[in-house]
């Protein structure tokens, strides 16, 4: 680290990913249908239980999170799983 602030001064100290796109993010053909869905056929059901019926369904494959996130995206739409509907403090 310390090479490269010599070299490159401050720019050599930031994250050499920074302003890429994730290879690991969704697709956005897939990323609209996953949505659609989410309004339709699958609006009453949770996200973890969601991913397996996309993977089983659908053929899409992708992790609990990376849909919950995506669904979080919605504006309009159902409220996501969180520890506030389970625990009561």
């Amino acid at each position: 680290m310390l090479r490269r602030m010599r070299e490159q001064g401050i720019e050599g100290l930031l994250h050499k990913n920074r302003g890429k796109q994730s290879p690991f993010r969704l697709e956005e053909s897939i990323k609209e249908k996953v949505i659609t869905l989410a309004k339709s056929k699958y609006r009453d059901v949770k996200d973890t239980h969601m991913k397996e019926l996309l993977f089983k369904e659908e053929g899409i494959d992708r992790g609990r999170e990376t849909l919950s996130m995506t669904l979080r995206e919605i504006e309009n739409g159902r409220l996501m799983h969180k520890l506030t509907d389970i625990f009561t403090w």
